[in-house]
């Protein structure tokens, strides 16, 4: 199999992180999660806990920008809100940094600032589970970026200041704390999270494994080079979901008419999915037709150590010189191996 689908990282992980789901909300009425807050404390703002007399420099402050009131949310009109950091978040978020510190390439890609809050959000998500931050990050970029993709929401949504920014929310007392670490985080929310992790444990062990084969939609293949499957690399089949979610990126779905891509019927259509390859020659040729057909199999002979046969084809600029092509869809018959398996060359062909 010879036909691949698109590897760029940097443009398939951001756009297959899948959403947040919406802010933890605690029990109503419950007092478990929450307590007192004791003299001279300030709740932890991460893991909620309370934090003794801090120091200035284990401080921060929030100005939400809303507050809920009976079911709608008004300006908010206060002062900024005091947190602090616990001891145990502290030395989490600089675990963070310091491995950060070892890819200057992800600093450069999300911003030094950004990378900390965003990558330090991800090991919240750790916290609150009570697992360990994958080992040797500091060694492994990918995965870096994929726990920030995919966990940096989802550890935000676990703050004890997601109660309290953007929008202060009903159930938020400014003079309470969680009695334990991450006590507010619900079960609903936790299960969440633990599906986000898996997602990241997926990808971790995509990385160890060699490439997918990712099946057409369509048992025909390939509507014009007739290929059945693409190969994609393991890490980006885990990032989409699996297989199906891997096949809807890289598969195009496709109509055309049988004369337009070397059928006689001057009516009806032809439905079906266009490979990668097949899809980025409709693209550079401008048309679903005979020229698009002729770029992908030159593409497809230059794989295959047939330069010269390639140039031919690329050398044709009148449609009646590739005559002679017909795509795989109009035929019909199963998908192939490999793409173009259903032309001869020749007659005119090479």
């Amino acid at each position: 199999m010879t036909s691949t689908a698109p590897t760029d990282p940097e443009q398939t992980t951001p756009d297959a992180a899948p959403p947040a789901p919406a802010a933890p909300v605690p029990a109503a009425g419950g007092g478990a999660w929450k307590i007192p807050l004791p003299d001279g404390a300030m709740p932890c703002g991460f893991c909620g806990v309370a934090v003794p007399s801090p120091g200035r420099e284990e401080t921060y402050s929030v100005i939400p920008i809303g507050t809920e009131r009976h079911g709608q949310v008004l300006p908010y009109r206060g002062d900024s809100l005091d947190f602090a950091a616990c001891g145990s978040c502290t030395a989490r978020h600089r675990e963070a940094a310091r491995v950060l510190a070892a890819h200057p390439s992800v600093r450069a890609r999300f911003g030094t600032d950004n990378a900390q809050h965003r990558l330090s959000a991800a090991f919240d998500v750790c916290a609150v589970l009570g697992v360990r931050v994958p080992a040797r990050l500091e060694k492994n970029r990918d995965l870096t970026v994929n726990m920030i993709m995919m966990l940096t929401e989802a550890g935000v949504g676990s703050r004890w200041t997601s109660m309290f920014v953007p929008v202060v929310t009903g159930w938020a007392g400014t003079a309470q704390c969680a009695p334990e670490p991450w006590a507010h985080v619900d079960a609903e929310w936790r299960r969440e999270l633990r599906a986000a992790f898996l997602r990241v444990l997926a990808f971790r062990f995509a990385q160890s494994q060699p490439d997918q084969e990712v099946p057409c939609p369509d048992p025909g293949g390939c509507m014009l080079c007739g290929v059945g499957a693409v190969a994609m690399p393991a890490t980006r089949v885990a990032v989409l979901g699996g297989v199906d979610g891997a096949a809807t990126f890289a598969w195009t779905a496709r109509s055309a008419v049988p004369s337009s891509i070397g059928g006689k019927a001057l009516r009806g259509r032809v439905d079906g999915y266009t490979c990668p390859t097949c899809e980025r020659a409709v693209t550079e040729a401008g048309s679903f037709g005979i020229a698009a057909m002729g770029r992908s199999l030159a593409e497809h002979l230059d794989r295959a150590g047939k330069p010269e046969q390639a140039k031919r084809l690329r050398s044709a600029v009148r449609l009646d010189e590739l005559a002679g092509l017909v795509a795989h869809g109009v035929g019909g018959g199963p998908a192939s191996r490999e793409p173009w398996e259903h032309v001869r060359l020749g007659d005119g062909l090479s």
